[in-house]
């Protein structure tokens, strides 16, 4: 059995419009985790939405405020945010510096459904 071919993406490379973001879909490397890099400016994150999958979050640097099923809690570099498959969900940078985390999605494609559809 011949080894595949390892996969380097360089620092950029997955850039989303707006420079805040980077997207990973792991379908389209055979892979059945996606994610998101993001740099979220302070008072900025994104609409309350969910996924048909759990999502993960890993807070590296700055502060977070998440809105979880009606519920708020704050985060700091370190934290783990582990939310279930369906249940509403989104964050706020409450800092005075960008949010650095990652969102690790449980699919091999970022599918999300916005509270408000216009998200």
């Amino acid at each position: 059995m011949e080894a595949e071919a390892v996969v380097l993406l360089e620092p950029g490379s997955l850039a989303l419009p707006g420079g805040t973001a980077e997207r990973f879909e792991g379908g389209d490397f055979g892979v059945g985790l996606s994610y998101f890099l993001v740099r979220t400016p302070p008072g900025k994150g994104p609409a309350v939405h969910r996924h048909p999958y759990a999502e993960t979050w890993l807070a590296l640097e700055g502060e977070a405020t998440f809105h979880l099923d009606g519920g708020e809690v704050v985060v700091g570099p370190g934290t783990t945010v582990i939310v279930p498959a369906g249940a509403w969900h989104g964050f706020t940078n409450r800092g005075a510096v960008p949010l650095l985390m990652v969102c690790l999605h449980d699919s091999p494609r970022i599918i999300q459904e916005f509270r408000d559809q216009d998200g």
